[in-house]
């Protein structure tokens, strides 16, 4: 037959062909397996990354890509997906492929099974410890915000002053009470008695100059609290002569007051230059008097010393500035009550003739009658509340310090 050549010519092809084919190598992608008891698979090559699968001992992964001591590989979810993640290569090896050439004219022994790796988890490097399974998280990825311009870095706050000394003077205009009705009244007594209008008048007491300090602590920007005190000192002289007959007859008197008190005192500051400040007051209280009755070179006299200790209060309000850093200037106008009483003392009778007399007691203030129609108040230290025959209405004396005061000063901060 003459189709019989080109038939062997075709088998021949085929045969040879299919020898090619079979010499060929064969590639295979390279992969990873499991060598822990488990590996998590994470988002990211970073042991802090979540985890999105865990693959038990066994598995083997297709391997993609190596980053640093991260393999990545590619995986099947457990809903069929496929999806990629990360792994660390001390919870896996590498599986190498091995080419392997087949011969038209020899059959291909079965390839030698690839060696076991240890099951032990090679020891971990000192850059970054084995990470420990933990439980799966869900894949969350998480969008990045827009970005924006940083904040600026916060402003270190002022120091706050705390502790404050202040230095101040200024002028009080008070009533006075009982000791100015007691001057008036030895004046007009005398007037009425040798029945002759004194060609002066008399002086109260009603203005001083006051000098003081003051310590405050800040317990915030707006309220301070402290202590602090003023004193002042003030007398009226007053020579009152009564010209009757051939001798004159003069008066002189001179009533005096001493006063300390010490503030317990709250500050408030709604803005920087204005505040607010009450105090509780403690006053250290004198009233003293010198009374001369001369006619001729004949004279009789009085002198009275007494003291006590009282409560008071008072309100101001204040304006401040700033001198400097640490000083600052304020101004402020107060108003103040205080009513003392119960001074206790000694009043000294003394003549010309060297009689003297000494009497302790309490400050009083009571009407001595010239006539039955007419009495004037006397103010006088007494051992008891006077009864005898001339005297009515007598009743325990009072200092009345109270009134409006303006002060000037500066303050120190620390």
């Amino acid at each position: 037959m003459r189709c019989r050549p080109w038939l062997w010519i075709s088998l021949s092809l085929l045969l040879f062909g299919s020898g090619l084919l079979q010499a060929s190598p064969q590639n295979t992608s390279p992969r990873v397996k499991v060598v822990a008891e488990q590996a998590n698979i994470r988002l990211r090559p970073s042991i802090t990354s979540i985890i999105i699968y865990q693959a038990p001992q066994g598995s083997i992964f297709k391997l993609i890509a190596k980053e640093g001591e991260w393999y990545k590989i590619e995986f099947q979810t457990e809903t069929g997906e496929t999806s990629q993640g990360f792994v660390h290569e001390s919870l896996v090896v590498r599986l190498e492929p091995k080419k392997r050439i087949t011969s038209p004219a020899k059959k291909s022994s079965p390839p030698s099974p690839p060696p076991v790796p240890s099951t032990k988890e090679p020891p971990p490097k000192k850059k970054q410890p084995p990470e420990k399974p933990s439980k799966t998280l869900p894949v969350v990825i998480k969008k990045r915000p827009p970005s924006t311009p940083p904040p600026p870095p916060p402003q270190p706050s002022p120091r706050l002053q705390r502790l404050f000394i202040g230095l101040q003077s200024g002028a009080l205009y008070f009533n006075g009470g009982d000791i100015n009705s007691g001057t008036v009244g030895l004046a007009k007594f005398y007037q009425d008695y040798l029945g002759v209008k004194p060609t002066e008048p008399v002086n109260q007491l009603h203005f001083t100059y006051l000098f003081g300090l003051r310590v405050a602590y800040a317990l915030t920007s707006q309220i301070r609290i402290g202590v602090g005190f003023d004193y002042w000192k003030k007398n009226a002289q007053s020579q009152l002569t009564y010209s009757s007959g051939t001798t004159p007859e003069s008066l002189f008197i001179r009533p005096e007051i001493r006063a300390l008190p010490i503030h317990l005192f709250l500050s408030l500051y709604p803005t920087s230059h204005l505040y607010f400040r009450g105090s509780l007051d403690l006053y250290r209280a004198e009233v003293n008097y010198h009374y001369r009755l001369s006619t001729g070179e004949t004279w009789t006299s009085w002198t009275g010393e007494s003291s006590t200790h009282d409560l008071g209060f008072t309100f101001a309000l204040g304006w401040q500035f700033k001198l400097a850093p640490y000083l600052e200037f304020f101004s402020e106008i107060a108003g103040q009550y205080a009513r003392l009483d119960n001074f206790q003392g000694e009043n000294i009778y003394r003549e010309s003739s060297g009689f003297e007399s000494q009497e302790k007691g309490t400050l009083y203030l009571y009407q001595a009658q010239v006539t039955a129609q007419l009495a004037h108040p006397l103010l006088f230290i007494r051992e008891k509340k006077p009864t005898e025959a001339g005297v009515a209405e007598a009743r325990i004396a009072y200092l009345s310090l109270s009134g409006v005061a303006v002060r000037l000063g500066l303050r120190f901060r620390f």
